[in-house]
C-alpha cells in the first residue's frame, strides 16, 4: 500500500508526498490539541514549534518512510475512539481513512493499533470513558486497512497475500549484515544453491541488492 502512495508522487519527485505528510502532521496535531482544550489560541503553533525544535518530527515528516504514519495513526485512533462524539462528520471520515491507510502501510503499525484497541476490553477499568460505538469504529478502520493492504497486493502482484515480497526484503537485510555471505562460505560446495556462483560478488547493502542491478534481478527477483 505504501508503494502506491509513493507512486502518487513519483511524477513530482515525491514532493507531493512530503506536502501530504506535512499537512497530515499539522492537521492531526492541531485537532488533538483542540479536543484536549489547549489554550490560548496560539498554543497549537507554540507546541508545534517546540516539537519541531526538540524532537525528530521534522525529519520523520520529511522522510519517505512509514514512520510518520505510525506515530500519527496512534493519535488518529485516539481521536476516533476517545473523542469520537466531539468530531465533526468530515473529521470522523478523514481520521477513519487515515487510520486505515496507516495500518495498511506497515504490519507493525497495524499491530500497535490493534493492541491499543485491545485496551477497549478493559472498559470497566477505564470507567466507561470509551464508548462501544467508537471502539467498533476504530476496529473497523483497522479492518479496512487490512483489506486495503491485501487489495493493493492483489492489484500489483496478482496475489491475495499479506506481504508477498517480505521474504526478499528480509533476505536483503541478512545479506547486508553478512549472514548470507557467511552461510555460503560455510556450506559451499557441499550445498549447490542458486546464489553460490555469485558468492564473491554479493551487493554490500540491502538497497543495492533489492533496487540496484544486482544478482536479485538475475535470479528472478520476488518470483523465485
Amino acid at each position: 500500500m505504501f508503494g502506491l502512495y509513493l507512486h502518487l508522487g513519483e511524477a513530482t519527485n515525491f514532493w507531493i508526498n512530503l506536502v501530504l505528510q506535512a499537512l497530515a502532521t499539522s492537521w492531526i496535531i492541531q485537532t488533538t490539541l483542540r479536543l484536549l482544550g489547549a489554550k490560548p489560541r496560539f498554543a497549537p503553533v507554540a507546541i508545534s514549534l517546540i516539537l519541531i525544535l526538540t524532537t525528530a518530527l521534522p525529519w520523520l515528516t520529511s522522510m519517505l518512510l512509514t514512520d510518520i504514519f505510525a506515530e500519527l495513526s496512534v493519535l488518529a485512533l485516539y481521536l476516533l475512539v476517545v473523542h469520537g462524539e466531539r468530531l465533526a462528520a468530515f473529521e470522523t471520515i478523514a481520521l477513519f481513512l487515515f487510520a486505515a491507510f496507516a495500518a495498511a502501510t506497515h504490519s507493525a503499525t497495524l499491530g500497535v493499533l490493534l493492541g491499543l484497541c485491545g485496551l477497549g476490553v478493559a472498559r470497566p477499568w477505564l470507567h466507561g470513558r470509551i464508548a462501544l460505538r467508537n471502539l467498533v469504529l476504530g476496529l473497523l478502520a483497522l479492518a479496512t486497512g487490512a483489506v486495503m493492504l491485501v487489495a493493493a497486493n492483489f492489484a500489483l502482484a496478482g496475489q491475495l497475500a499479506w506481504t508477498p515480497g517480505g521474504t526478499g526484503v528480509a533476505f536483503g537485510r541478512m545479506m547486508q549484515d553478512g549472514i548470507v555471505a557467511q552461510y555460503l562460505r560455510d556450506h559451499y560446495p557441499r550445498e549447490r544453491l542458486k546464489l553460490c556462483p555469485y558468492r564473491d560478488t554479493l551487493p554490500a547493502t540491502a538497497d543495492e541488492f533489492l533496487w540496484g542491478h544486482s544478482v536479485f534481478d538475475t535470479l528472478g527477483r520476488f518470483e523465485d
